[in-house]
């Protein structure tokens, strides 16, 4: 696997509008293309190759000088169960201490929210509906 930054004008990008459609809006009877993605191309977009496809993805939206949230984490159903999840977080939380981020917060859907506490993410308020799913926000510090 090989781990990629890229922004949305590369081809990546367009791998992971694909897998975000299909993991994360086409179970929930959504379409990622009709979103305003607009505001996109200010986040930090992340993901896991194998052999040149994307199979993992993330975005990281930055919120000041050392927050950032965490949005739309997709792994696809293929490479699932594998550990691609929690290892594109590690190389994510590396490359945010780099740009001198410390706080990660992320609204969890409800049967992710063990993973994330698995790897050190802790439950912050109540859960909340949205996209008819519940949610839970989450927050983790990091450092080196």
């Amino acid at each position: 696997m090989t781990f990629v930054q890229f922004d949305t004008n590369s081809p990546y990008y367009q791998q992971m509008l694909a897998l975000r459609q299909q993991e994360l809006r086409k179970p929930l009877g959504l379409d990622i293309y009709q979103q305003d993605l607009s505001q996109e191309d200010k986040y930090w977009h992340f993901g896991l190759l194998f052999e040149q496809q994307l199979v993992a993805c993330v975005m990281i939206k930055p919120q000041g000088l050392s927050d950032v949230i965490l949005k739309q984490m997709a792994v696809s159903t293929k490479q699932q169960g594998k550990g691609l999840g929690l290892t594109l977080l590690k190389q994510v939380e590396q490359a945010l201490l780099k740009h001198g981020v410390t706080h990660i917060k992320l609204a969890a859907r409800q049967q992710a929210i063990g993973f994330y506490k698995k790897i050190g993410y802790i439950n912050q308020g109540d859960y909340f509906i949205e996209l008819g799913i519940r949610h839970q926000w989450m927050k983790k510090i990091i450092s080196q």
